[in-house]
């Protein structure tokens, strides 16, 4: 499903962020755009023409400290997504959504929430190239199990995984998962968390950005910030952002190639304008399917 209004789209994301600033700044949280979205602030100013969500980035006592305000003010129209208070999710980091709004990414997950900024984790590591790569590929079968428990694939889905017969060891895993999903799913969350606060932030030189690649860096890039402009307001970034891009992207100035430069986020449903649970958005997409 294609959105049809971008405008809106980002409008929505920008208020979101606007939101989850001032929290942060009421507070004196820690907090900087990430990935894509930091790419945007120092090329751009802004979201990626071509970008469709916003990601931001906490070390994990003001990570932490974020749930906990969260969890006991009004926050309006506005929620956060986390593996504990939401069935079927399936990352282990949180989200701060609209939850005025309507946002179903993928069919074989059954698991519903509004548009969202994702929150990031920056946790601390050794500067140790051998243990960041067995550190990564824990945290990464973790993460397949963590995805496994809480997908749900038709039969049609397992026979062109089978047909691909390289994924028939996917399948049975799958079934093995799919038999206590959410024994499996909070033992992922768990394991990944455990190995992602194997380090006391407090005490480290060197931290990491856990999610994907695990980019080890020094902690005193992110001493410092300065303010960016990003659409209409101003952000966070890295005192050595420039340094902190360059290490994950290499030279992040350039424009990609036009055959790369695409919205990446799948999305199976969305509404602006109300939320809607699972059963409503199926019972609908096949009223529509008979008209």
């Amino acid at each position: 499903m294609e959105v049809t209004d971008r405008k809106r789209w980002n409008r929505t994301l920008l208020e979101i962020l606007k939101y989850y600033i001032n929290i942060c700044e009421e507070n004196n949280l820690t907090y900087f755009l990430a990935y894509g979205t930091a790419i945007g602030a120092a090329r751009h100013h802004g979201i990626i023409p071509w970008d469709d969500d916003i990601d931001v980035i906490m070390p994990r006592p003001d990570y932490e400290r974020f749930i906990q305000i969260c969890q006991q003010r009004d926050m309006g129209k506005y929620e956060i997504v986390t593996p504990q208070n939401t069935p079927g999710y399936y990352l282990p980091f949180i989200k701060l959504c609209d939850k005025t709004t309507t946002l179903w990414e993928k069919r074989h997950y059954h698991c519903v929430f509004g548009i969202y900024i994702d929150i990031f984790v920056i946790d601390a590591a050794q500067n140790d190239p051998q243990e960041t790569e067995e550190i990564k590929k824990q945290i990464d079968k973790f993460y397949r199990i963590l995805d496994l428990s809480n997908s749900y694939y038709t039969l049609s889905d397992l026979f062109h995984m089978y047909i691909c017969k390289k994924r028939i060891r996917v399948i049975f895993q799958y079934l093995k998962y799919a038999l206590n999903r959410k024994k499996y799913s909070q033992l992922a969350i768990k394991e990944i968390e455990k190995l992602e606060k194997r380090y006391d932030y407090n005490l480290c030189e060197f931290v990491t950005n856990g999610y994907s690649k695990r980019v080890v860096y020094p902690k005193a890039w992110l001493e410092d910030k300065i303010m960016m402009p990003f659409e209409t307001l101003q952000a966070a970034m890295p005192c050595e952002y420039k340094r902190w891009l360059n290490l994950s992207y290499g030279d992040y100035t350039q424009l990609p190639p036009e055959d790369q430069r695409h919205y990446e986020h799948s999305i199976a449903y969305y509404d602006f304008d109300r939320r809607m649970s699972l059963d409503e958005i199926l019972a609908e997409m096949k009223q529509n399917k008979t008209h």
